[in-house]
């Protein structure tokens, strides 16, 4: 078999979460991009040298901590030496249910669970016959779009016979979510967390409130007086940005003597991207640190794909940033946009997903939900290849990851 290089498959990783709102997990999907071309990988020829090569390239393994990364694995993976290439700490094997289950298989299962490999049945279909692979699997993965939402306590009393934990994937609003929270799920995979929960137009949590209106200051080139003026005017802010120019993310050997040499020294494009942050932030929420990561990584690859549309970076940076602000604060874009100083392409990606950069913010959905035909039509009208989309997609899940991590490392 040819060495698979990065152009040869797309990928994407999306958040399973804990009934906290921690993510704990990233799974891992990936596909071939040009199947036509003869170069295809499936289940039965995708191998561990693939996986490593992509999770080399996003630089997940080193950054994910104490997350763990779920990748598809196939019957000739699985009962390959090749296996245990992948970190036993750092992965847990996910077996699709429709899996044909041999004595082979099980003796696999039971043989890398006993070094120390964790696995997950993926696309469960709620059924009476119990499957082998319960008495071995540590989580049970449910397709709730498969699922009676009405059954979902049965489901779970079903399953609880067995000592694994139970994950419910595809799950796409907070109702759902609410709805597998309370018949005892322990994890939950979709973007059920990144939908508006609005608030009547008003934002209940008045640090953010304040972040805001500083926000707007900055977007409207405010004076450096008048933006000195409202950190004065509110402690806690005053400390969270001398934290940072503290942080490994922003660190100065400079000793601050002022607000005002605080604001100077950060800058005021660094400031209004901190500013964005603290948006996602200032109630501590873990759902709005998933949100932040998120946003992050949008706002990443947005601007290492704004000049293969000849956007301008920063632009595309703040409309990735902002494209979330609606899920942190509880408002309406339109209503938030409306407190915001903000470029009509801006304007136009975030409402309408129109123009250049509504077209760059398209590509990075689609890539969060693993619709890669969908990214290959937008790409097709814009000067950007499938290849060089992974390097940066890639390149902003690594950025993503080492920014987060420095910016809320406790300054020692």
């Amino acid at each position: 078999m040819p060495a698979i290089q990065l152009k040869d498959y797309c990928f994407a990783h999306q958040p399973i979460l804990d009934a906290d709102g921690n993510t704990v997990a990233i799974e891992l999907l990936y596909r071939d991009a040009q199947p036509e071309a003869g170069n295809a990988f499936d289940d039965t020829t995708a191998t561990a040298n693939v996986i490593l090569n992509v999770c080399s390239h996003l630089g997940m393994i080193e950054l994910m901590g104490k997350r763990k990364l779920f990748i598809n694995v196939a019957e000739d993976l699985l009962l390959s030496d090749s296996i245990t290439l992948l970190p036993k700490d750092k992965v847990a094997l996910e077996l699709l249910e429709h899996i044909k289950i041999t004595d082979e298989i099980l003796a696999r299962v039971r043989e890398l669970k006993a070094i120390g490999y964790e696995f997950a049945l993926d696309d469960y279909v709620f059924h009476f016959d119990p499957c082998p692979l319960f008495d071995l699997v540590d989580i049970v993965k449910v397709d709730i779009l498969q699922a009676d939402l009405n059954a979902l306590d049965e489901l779970v009393a079903y399953l609880r016979q067995w000592p694994c934990k139970l994950l419910a994937e595809k799950v796409e609003n907070a109702d759902i979510h609410q709805a597998c929270l309370k018949a005892g799920f322990d994890l939950f995979q979709g973007y059920y967390f990144a939908y508006p929960t609005l608030h009547g137009g008003r934002i209940t949590d008045p640090a953010k409130l304040v972040v805001l209106d500083l926000l707007t200051r900055v977007s409207s080139d405010a004076d450096l007086d008048d933006i000195e003026a409202s950190f004065k005017g509110n402690p806690g802010l005053t400390y969270n940005l001398l934290r940072l120019l503290s942080s490994p993310a922003f660190y100065t050997s400079h000793k601050i003597g002022s607000i005002r040499q605080a604001i100077q020294i950060l800058g005021m494009q660094q400031l209004g991207r901190w500013l964005q942050v603290l948006l996602y932030t200032q109630q501590n929420e873990q759902s709005c640190l998933s949100l932040l990561e998120l946003a992050v990584h949008r706002a990443r690859l947005m601007e290492l794909m704004a000049s293969s549309v000849d956007a301008a970076p920063e632009q595309a940076y703040v409309a990735g940033m902002l494209s979330l602000a609606d899920c942190a604060l509880g408002m309406s874009m339109e209503t938030i946009i409306q407190h915001l100083n903000l470029v009509e392409g801006i304007h136009r990606a975030l409402l309408k997903r129109e123009g250049d950069l509504g077209r760059l913010l398209r590509i990075c959905e689609k890539l969060e939900n693993g619709e890669f035909e969908e990214v290959a039509e937008i790409v097709e009208s814009l000067n950007i290849t499938i290849s060089s989309l992974m390097e940066m997609q890639a390149a902003s899940i690594a950025w993503g990851n080492r920014m987060l991590h420095d910016l809320f490392e406790q300054p020692h």
